[in-house]
């Protein structure tokens, strides 16, 4: 719970700064990075989305959900922390 709300609280940092358009509206923290190893990521640490999209499909699935619950703007981003950086599936 503290890593999340040092993340919102981040996002919220970085939100004040973008227009509406840019903003995220919500997001996911995984358990683990993405790993060429396992399949997300290509030799050059390039993100394989449909990858990613197949593997964390409920994930983000329960994004949009909370979305069309009325929880969040529904044209969010997602976003995924992955160890110590920030990036944009």
């Amino acid at each position: 719970m503290i890593l999340s709300s040092s993340m919102t609280r981040e996002v919220d940092h970085v939100n004040a700064t973008l227009a509406r358009y840019e903003q995220i509206k919500y997001f996911t923290i995984l358990d683990r990075t993405f790993d060429v190893a396992t399949g997300e990521l290509t030799p050059t640490m390039k993100i394989k989305r449909r990858v990613v999209n197949e593997k964390f499909k409920d994930q983000i699935e329960n994004m949009y959900n909370k979305c069309k619950s009325g929880d969040c703007f529904c044209s969010a981003m997602k976003l995924f922390l992955m160890g110590n950086r920030l990036r944009y599936p």
